[in-house]
């Protein structure tokens, strides 16, 4: 649980997240075995074997009117927020056939190493942030599920 609560800490400050009254605007469908954490201030926040979901909502900075304007000022905030950052190739990807980007990096908290996989989707100035993350001996564990969670997400 400690890997969970220093995950949600690290994103929220790195992102300066906001989660507010957007939940009508979305559909998503989590598979088998994941619970629900409750307390949390995301909109989504689910566990499985060590290994968060967190679905957040904020407003784009001004910077970033497009993807790739927006995952410039994410890799920047991480990189502050994290120890060693080491950032994958970006993908393009499609989220139910709106332009996404796909961002996989790495890094460390409190001497922990990290892993995480994160698709952002700008939709009129506003940032939805899909993550999945957790220790880099936890982060495989459930990587099957990583696309069907990313592909269930609809916005109306």
């Amino acid at each position: 649980m400690k890997t969970a609560q220093i995950f949600l800490s690290i994103l929220t400050m790195s992102l300066a997240v906001c989660t507010t009254a957007v939940a009508a605007d979305y559909t998503l469908q989590i598979p088998p075995g994941w619970d629900k954490v409750k307390g949390s201030t995301a909109l989504e926040h689910f566990m499985k074997k060590g290994v968060s979901f967190i679905l957040t909502v904020d407003q784009a900075p001004p910077s970033a009117k497009t993807p790739d304007e927006f995952v410039a000022y994410a890799k920047k905030a991480l990189t502050g927020a994290f120890k060693n950052v080491k950032f994958e190739p970006v993908k393009m990807v499609s989220i139910n056939g709106r332009e996404a980007r796909e961002v996989v990096y790495t890094g460390e908290v409190s001497g922990i190493k990290m892993k995480y996989d994160a698709v952002y989707i700008l939709r009129n100035g506003t940032v939805y942030a899909l993550t999945i993350g957790g220790s880099e001996q936890t982060f495989e564990a459930v990587k099957a599920d990583y696309s069907a969670i990313f592909n269930s997400f609809k916005m109306k």
